[in-house]
């Protein structure tokens, strides 16, 4: 399925350490390149889990040889930059250049769900973050070459992606929104700088997508989102930006997108069990 010129990526939420070492392993072999852990443990919408993202991507990391692990995307509005860079080059440090460091603002009710203020300017909060980051990771003396991929919606959050990070983690997209806003990226980035492209890619069953996308239809910044897209309804989002169920469908939407311009696309199960993530991976396998 993957060669070393085919990156594709799994992300993995709210599963215990011992689930994802098992599916880690899994995926190097079926041959994943990435593995993504979003910040549900601290910053999610629906329910409080406690797991850590970078302790979820020590797990991974620790379980394989050659794949990549990171948050995809720890918030940036709880975490202190100077603790995100320590950690983050720590764990690069310990997986021999494996870690790669996905942040994001988050989202206004999520933060206030943990009792958070949310930055006034989330755009200012970010560039200034990611300053801050940039400069803490240039005092340390092992790991400080970790990537950091910022995660981004709208145009401008797009743009300081470009300028200010090493890539940026896209979401809910259609294959042709995934093309102007990549185009627009690199737009935005400065010659002959590399960076990397990242869309998370949902897929499951019809009643699991469709409640998923209900719950970020119900945030404003999504709800933009899926406006500038013309997705109004739950059943256009799933249809549009979903993967689909069945192998030979889901390989050409996978290919489709990286000919948009996507450089890992990151398929995203939602609501499988461990053993039905394992069997869709071995499903995906070369």
């Amino acid at each position: 399925m993957t060669t070393a010129n085919t990156p594709l990526g799994l992300v993995l939420r709210d599963l215990p350490a011992s689930d994802v070492e098992r599916i880690a392993a899994l995926a190097e072999q079926a041959g994943f390149t990435d593995i993504f852990f979003p910040e549900g443990g601290h910053a999610t919408v629906w329910r409080i889990t406690g797991r850590d993202p970078f302790v979820l991507a020590a797990a991974a990391l620790r379980a394989t040889r050659t794949l990549r692990a990171g948050p995809g995307v720890a918030a940036t509005v709880i975490r202190p930059h100077y603790s995100m860079a320590i950690t983050a080059a720590s764990l690069h440090e310990a997986s021999s250049g494996r870690f790669v460091l996905g942040c994001g603002v988050s989202h206004p009710v999520a933060m206030r769900r943990r009792g958070e203020s949310y930055p006034p300017s989330p755009l200012t909060h970010t560039a200034e973050y990611l300053d801050k980051l940039a400069a803490t990771r240039d005092q340390l003396t092992y790991g400080a070459d970790f990537p950091v991929r910022l995660g981004a919606l709208g145009p401008k959050m797009l743009e300081l992606a470009a300028t200010h990070s090493d890539g940026v983690m896209l979401n809910w997209m259609t294959g042709a929104t995934a093309k102007s806003a990549i185009e627009a990226f690199h737009a935005s980035r400065p010659p002959a700088k590399p960076a990397t492209t990242v869309l998370y890619l949902r897929t499951g069953a019809p009643d699991a997508l469709r409640a998923e996308a209900e719950q970020y239809l119900r945030l404003d910044n999504y709800g933009r989102h899926f406006d500038r897209q013309d997705l109004i309804t739950i059943d256009e989002v799933t249809a549009a930006t979903c993967l689909p169920s069945d192998r030979e469908s889901m390989l050409d939407a996978i290919a489709g997108y990286r000919s948009s311009g996507v450089d890992v696309p990151a398929v995203y199960p939602v609501g499988m069990s461990p053993d039905e993530i394992c069997r869709l991976v071995e499903q995906l396998a070369g």
